[in-house]
This record gives structure tokens, C-alpha cells and sequence, in this order.
């Protein structure tokens, strides 16, 4: 009684025992289930259990805790993750940002909440809405690596699975073509 206890959620979402390749950004995780048999107790990750707006503590069994869990769970969680997507789609749709110095130049400042230790240092550039999309193909191939068409969609048929194997300026009827490649 009377004891403070600090969880690091930095470690605990960095843990190869409870993530698979945790330093990897993967925003797909968050679709597929993740059990670690090594680690006693621990129900893993359960995608089918999510019931907010992100993976919570429960379908993750406490080793995803952004928002911290239980009963001081932080109540505004689900309207800081609105209010950011909001504020993070409304920033990127009118400036790119080119990163500025090397990873390692950033730091890690902890304590109760992550700060950078020398700043987060972006040079941005204003666009506008007639300069063209240029996608990296990273999306199109994370969606054909899951079975999926470079839109993300599922196939329909077996000719349409066929089709992913012919360029990609020659498949008119995927969606995934309204955002050309760079």
C-alpha cells in the first residue's frame, strides 16, 4: 500500500516474447492472432476481441497497454485516438514531411510519458491537391503477401489471382490503380 508502480509500455510493446518481429512496423499485426506458448499464462493476441477504435488490454492480455488498463484505464482513449487520426489526416493531407539528420540523431527521453531527447527534426513541404500520390508499394505489397489484391481487396476469381502476376499498368480493373506507383 502506498507504492507506485511504473509499467514501461515502451519494453512491454517492444517485446519479441510477446510480439512477432516488434520492431518492425507492421500495421497489419493488428489482424492476425499472436500466442507466445513460452510465455506461461499469457493468452496472447486476439484480433476477434478488439471492441474499440484500437487493439485494447484484453485482446492483447494486458501486453498492449497505450492507454493503460483496467479500472484507471485513461478515459478519453477512444476520443485521443480520433482526435489524432483527425489532426494526422489533415496535417498530411497539406504538407510532406522529408526527415531530417539520421534515426539515431532523435534520442529517447523516459519518465512517466517518451519524449524525444533532440527533437523529432522534419522538413515539411507544402502540397496541394493537384501534385500527384506517389506510393512506395509498400501497402500493395503487404495486402499481396496476405492473399489479398494490391487494393487490399479479396479476390473474386481464380483469373483475378491470375491477373496479379501481370503488371501492374495492365490490370485496369484493380482498384488498387487510382494511386500510381512511383
Amino acid at each position: 500500500r502506498g507504492t507506485d508502480i511504473f509499467i514501461s509500455t515502451w519494453n512491454l510493446h517492444r517485446s519479441p516474447e510477446l510480439w512477432e518481429n516488434p520492431e518492425t512496423f507492421d500495421p497489419t499485426r493488428w489482424e492476425r492472432s499472436f500466442k507466445n506458448a513460452n510465455v506461461n499464462g499469457w493468452d496472447g493476441y486476439d484480433p476477434d476481441k478488439v471492441s474499440g477504435l484500437y487493439p485494447n488490454e484484453n485482446a492483447a492480455d494486458f501486453a498492449f497497454l497505450p492507454f493503460g488498463g483496467g479500472a484507471r484505464k485513461c478515459v478519453g482513449d477512444q476520443f485521443a485516438v480520433m482526435e489524432a487520426a483527425v489532426t494526422l489526416s489533415l496535417v498530411l493531407k497539406n504538407y510532406d514531411f522529408t526527415f531530417e539528420g539520421s534515426p539515431d540523431d532523435v534520442g529517447m527521453q523516459t519518465g512517466a510519458t517518451i519524449h524525444t531527447m533532440n527533437g523529432l527534426n522534419m522538413r515539411p513541404k507544402r502540397v496541394t491537391p493537384s501534385d500527384e500520390l506517389q506510393s512506395t508499394g509498400w501497402w500493395e505489397r503487404q495486402h499481396l503477401k496476405r492473399g489479398l489484391t494490391a487494393s487490399g481487396k479479396p479476390f473474386q476469381s481464380k483469373e483475378e489471382v491470375a491477373s496479379q502476376n501481370v503488371p501492374k499498368p495492365q490490370r485496369p480493373d484493380d482498384p488498387g490503380n487510382a494511386c500510381p506507383m512511383a
